[in-house]
Order: structure tokens, then sequence, then C-alpha cells
């Protein structure tokens, strides 16, 4: 994993990966986080940066790909 962050209201983690992907957790009970859909795909190389919007409905990604994208999560 290469980055995390999570939603302001805490109950979604988003994680960038070396592998070139973003996955989506509900984390509204930490002991048993569940991943939400599929991965994020579209970066050819690690993310290394995920922030989201103070809403939570938008997700900005970073890579080594040298590309940004945004996602729209809700």
């Amino acid at each position: 994993m290469a980055s995390v962050a999570f939603t302001a209201d805490g109950c979604t983690l988003a994680t960038g990966s070396f592998d070139g992907t973003v996955r989506l957790w509900d984390v509204t009970d930490p002991a048993n986080a569940r991943q939400l859909g599929q991965p994020l795909t579209g970066h050819t190389s690690g993310v290394w940066s995920v922030a989201f919007t103070a809403d939570g409905h938008i997700l900005a990604t970073g890579s080594f790909d040298k590309t940004a994208q945004l996602w729209r999560t809700r």
C-alpha cells in the first residue's frame, strides 16, 4: 500500500497501491472493514497520493505515472 485517506466522517477509507489500483473500504466497523466495489483502475504505476473532498464525494489520486485522476465516490 502506498497511501491512505479517510473521508471526513471516518466511514470510508481509500487506499492507493503500488500496483496502480485504488480501493475504497467501509470502515464503520474497523474490526470488520469491507471493500466497497471493485478496485479503481486507470493509473499505470503506483498510486502515491489519495485525498477526498470535504463532502467525500470526489477522490483525487496521484501516481508515479505522472498523472492525477478524479473519481466520483458517491
